[in-house]
């Protein structure tokens, strides 16, 4: 049996892990439980545990430094990482810790239990299998290898099969990909020869590594599956046979926080529904950060969270179309198919152009929600008189002017109250109201409360579900 311990401070889902998961079905057993790192690691001085499944958002020790602290103490034991999709910018530093996988919260909202133990189960077996070959241990000792990358399971035990001639060593590392190297330095027809038989294999693409001289086995093979899966899902490349430097690799591996603020920035803006120049640059940017498939779903899960945020008056605003991307394609056509739900949802017979004036204008009204921006001044923004403006505003939106700038300053003031502590008359100012006691009359007629006794209802609320 696998023991599993599970490390999450929120208790909810701690208990739900523990219970509605099917372990037995994957001959796996939860020794124990932990609310945050240290305990964790007091549990684990006294029982024997094979895989980890810890939160990384934790009070007393973050998940990144319990992380740590067990691949120094405990390099055998198995992690797999449970996440929200705000903390997937972690989740690369994870995966650089040895994390064989990660669950998202979203999965578990969805009841997949079968689909996520089975796949640790299978991920728990690959890694038990590469120690108990070494793997872990031994290193390269030629500085060219070659990753094979097939189709299916079938075609590669096939050329498996036909290519065990002695002239290479061959690991099959999963079920569509095998990396091998030559028992001596190739000489450049022998290199030619090899490179013209990989071409004409089918079914499969092949990259020419170099650069791999005293690298380790596991990690060379842990950075060729993720280009295997950018390659397959972004089909970036229509040639069956590549040549790839190792620190090339490793520096594309690395993603940017940076780029992927400024696309998430840009996307939230939502200037592409209506721009055909935006959508087309932003869809090339991106692209251009090859991204995860799992990072591109969480990306435009957050994208509709947006929406919905600021266009609830769109009947787009309940777009939440399940998300199935099999490749680079279903993303740009998913993407088309919001921006053509959005112009077709939201003409109420204005013409395009007006359409999107207001568009933009709610932009603009929510970038400057401080400045207190009057309606003057969001329709010369635009373009646009005022009278005009307010009516095809009312039209579109199905609020005034006046109406839509009250209810986005409270829902904003809503969530700084949720997810700060900062004062009130803090708040206040970053939601364009200088006078506290104004703002808290507005706050009671929208929500009921006064700003200090939603902040104080919300945290009781959540020390209940710790």
């Amino acid at each position: 049996m696998i023991n599993v311990l599970i490390v999450e401070d929120d208790q909810l889902v701690r208990k739900g892990l523990l219970f509605a998961l099917p372990w037995s079905d994957f001959d796996m057993q939860v020794v124990g439980e932990a609310n945050n790192g240290k305990k964790a690691l007091e549990f684990l001085e006294d029982t024997a545990v094979h895989l980890i499944i810890t939160d990384l958002s934790m009070p007393v020790m973050p998940g990144i430094e319990f992380m740590r602290v067990v691949r120094e103490r405990y390099p055998q034991i198995q992690i797999a990482v449970l996440t929200l999709h705000h903390d997937f910018d972690y989740v690369q530093e994870a995966l650089r810790l040895g994390a064989i996988d990660f669950i998202t919260k979203v999965e578990m909202e969805k009841e997949n239990f079968a689909q996520i133990l089975g796949r640790l189960h299978q991920r728990m077996r690959q890694e038990t299998q590469r120690n108990d070959t070494g793997v872990k241990e031994t290193y390269f000792q030629t500085d060219v290898g070659f990753a094979v990358f097939f189709n299916c399971e079938k075609k590669q035990k096939k050329w498996m099969k036909d290519a065990a001639n002695g002239q290479f060593f061959i690991h099959q590392v999963d079920n569509t990909f095998s990396f091998c190297v030559p028992y001596q330095e190739m000489n450049p027809s022998s290199h030619h020869e090899l490179k013209n038989k990989l071409q004409k294999v089918e079914g499969c693409f092949c990259v020419e590594v170099r650069g791999i001289m005293d690298r380790f086995y596991n990690e060379v093979y842990r950075l060729m599956q993720d280009y295997r899966d950018k390659l397959l899902f972004y089909k970036c490349s229509q040639n069956r046979y590549l040549v790839k430097k190792i620190r090339d690799m490793e520096k594309d591996s690395k993603l940017s926080l940076k780029d992927i603020s400024t696309v998430k920035k840009n996307l939230s803006t939502f200037q592409w529904v209506y721009e055909e120049e935006e959508f087309q640059g932003m869809v090339e940017e991106l692209k251009s950060l090859y991204l995860p498939k799992e990072r591109l779903y969480h990306l435009m899960t957050e994208l509709i969270e947006e929406w919905n945020n600021q266009r609830w008056f769109l009947p787009a605003a309940q777009y939440k179309e399940e998300l199935n991307f099999e490749d680079w394609k279903d993303v740009h056509k998913w993407l088309s198919e919001f921006r053509f739900t959005v112009k077709m949802t939201a003409g109420t017979g204005y013409a395009s152009d007006v359409v999107n004036s207001i568009l933009q204008a709610l932009n603009i009204i929510q970038g400057h929600m401080k400045e207190g921006l009057t309606a003057d001044e969001a329709a010369r923004s635009v373009s646009m008189s005022r009278s005009y403006f307010n009516k095809c505003f009312k039209d579109i939106v199905g609020q005034s002017f006046h109406q839509y700038l009250r209810e986005i300053r409270i829902q904003k003031a809503k969530t700084m109250i949720e997810e700060t502590n900062e004062s009130l008359q803090w708040i206040a100012e970053q939601v364009g109201y200088l006078d506290e006691k104004y703002f808290s009359r507005v706050f009671r007629q929208q929500t009921g409360f006064l700003p200090s006794e939603y902040r104080r209802k919300f945290r009781k609320r959540q020390d209940r579900l710790k």
